[in-house]
């Protein structure tokens, strides 16, 4: 029995290799980004200033206005602690306000829309146009027996969806003996 030299041992690897070279540099380049992804988030921000360019003077839990803290981080009741900006008077967004009030910056209010204008009385009035369907209920049905022989002559043209106004004819009603009694009348 031979024993496999190491030379082709050797170029078998080398050729395993040359064929499959591109797996390890792209394992390589994955770590790489992951170490360096890693080290950009947990990069300290300067705690004093913003990217606005706004001086930060403190950290307050939004839950609890009492509990602050120097350093950005999360508060006991498990949420992000919320800045102090010196321009906000020192008081966090939100703190001074009564209860049930919301502060919303002007660059938000711009971006959803929000109209600031004095209250005024004015006349209000508005038409509301919509569709629906008109169903008969099947409880309050009954016969109607007319008190004398006839048929109808016409039906206007009422149709789904029309508009039907008050007094307005929906059909004619022709009846001989009703007729005779009118004449002699």
């Amino acid at each position: 029995m031979e024993k496999p030299s190491l030379n082709t041992e050797a170029n078998q690897l080398h050729a395993i290799l040359k064929k499959y070279w591109l797996v390890p540099v792209l394992l390589l380049i994955v770590v790489v980004l992951f170490l360096a992804g890693s080290w950009y988030g947990q990069r300290s921000v300067d705690s004093k200033t913003s990217a606005g360019g706004r001086r930060i003077l403190h950290y307050v839990d939004p839950m609890n206005p009492a509990h602050t803290s120097p350093e950005p981080g999360l508060a006991p009741c498990g949420m992000k602690m919320e800045p102090v900006y010196a321009d906000e008077g020192g008081q966090a967004a939100g703190s001074a306000l009564p209860p049930g009030s919301v502060k919303i910056t002007p660059e938000k209010q711009q971006i959803i829309g929000v109209r600031v204008a004095t209250v005024a009385k004015s006349p209000w009035s508005y038409t509301l146009r919509t569709v629906g369907k008109v169903a008969a209920d099947e409880t309050r049905t009954y016969r109607v027996n007319a008190f004398s022989d006839g048929f109808i002559m016409k039906v206007n043209d009422i149709s789904t969806g029309s508009l039907v106004r008050k007094d307005e004819p929906l059909a004619m009603y022709y009846s001989k003996d009703l007729f005779t009694a009118l004449q002699t009348y």
